[in-house]
């Protein structure tokens, strides 16, 4: 009788154990598929999420998932450690709640240009310059572009525009990509 009854409490006892991680692991397979912001954007490399920088600005795109800002810090963090392919997506993001920000055109091109993908760049560039067509920056990044192509007319008219527009990018100590 006793015994039976030991049994079965543990019986229950696994049961509700089993249900309850199950419970939970059902959880966090949603919470991954909604992706950060619940918008289903997630990091290729979870060890991502895990350094300060990345894991701050996580914490602002959930807190408001609808912010251009956010996502554009979220970009920044990721680019600044490498991971330019979750940048750019990161930027898309931003440009989507707000294309109207060359500044975000210029960040995604410049994360595209470090992957190697300097047509897609270049597109970033150019719409960032039909918003502000005087953006110093921009006509840098371009320059930069076109060089990656072997495209040195190209890649010295855009530095030239650049140089003139701000001279300061010209200066190695200012402008830590200059020549």
């Amino acid at each position: 009788g006793s015994r039976m009854i030991s049994s079965l409490a543990s019986l229950a006892l696994v049961l509700v154990l089993v249900l309850v991680s199950g419970a939970a692991l059902a959880a966090e397979k949603e919470r991954k598929n909604q992706g950060i912001g619940g918008s289903g954007f997630s990091l290729e490399s979870e060890i991502l999420a895990r350094i300060p920088e990345v894991a701050r600005a996580i914490e602002a795109v959930d807190a408001e998932p609808q912010s251009a800002t956010a996502w554009r810090d979220l970009g920044h963090a990721l680019a600044n450690r490498g991971a330019y392919v979750d940048a750019v997506a990161s930027f898309q993001r931003s440009t989507k709640l707000n294309g109207d920000d060359p500044d975000v055109w210029v960040d995604m091109g410049a994360a595209q240009l470090r992957q190697g993908k300097s047509g897609a760049a270049k597109t970033s560039f150019q719409r960032a310059l039909k918003i502000e067509p005087f953006h110093a920056l921009a006509f840098y990044n371009l320059g930069l572009a076109h060089q990656a192509d072997n495209d040195y007319e190209g890649a010295l008219d855009n530095l030239e525009r650049a140089l003139l527009l701000d001279p300061t990018l010209g200066a190695p100590r200012i402008n830590g990509q200059a020549a």
